[in-house]
């Protein structure tokens, strides 16, 4: 309610609240002129329209990788089962050693012989 005095905002089952018309003015005065900067303006225009591109960006990731599954090599089903053994294996492989750092060296000769 608005009065010559300032305003009385009332809610069912809450307190009343008063506002002297005086600092009102000045909050309606600073709210307009954020609302003129650009940036708030156009803010939920931009949220949504970020919010819009994100989804439609994640729509199409999704359905290129779906589609990148389905043609691959890599990715058949009948391959993945071997494919991941033979990872295993070529893993096992590669820390396997070979030869023992620090150990004795040999000449061509002696290592020959032995």
């Amino acid at each position: 309610t608005m009065s010559a005095e300032g305003l009385v905002r009332s809610e069912p089952g809450r307190p009343s609240e008063f506002v002297p018309l005086a600092r009102w003015m000045r909050e309606a005065a600073c709210f307009n002129m954020l609302t003129a900067i650009p940036f708030f303006r156009d803010y939920l225009r931009a949220k949504c329209f970020g919010a819009w591109r994100a989804n439609v960006r994640l729509r199409r990731f999704r359905r290129t990788r779906r589609g990148l599954g389905d043609r691959l090599f890599l990715g058949a089903a009948t391959f993945c089962a071997p494919l991941l053994e033979l990872r295993r294996h070529l893993r096992a492989l590669g820390v396997t050693r070979l030869l023992e750092p620090g150990g004795r060296t040999f000449e061509p000769r002696a290592f020959a012989e032995r």
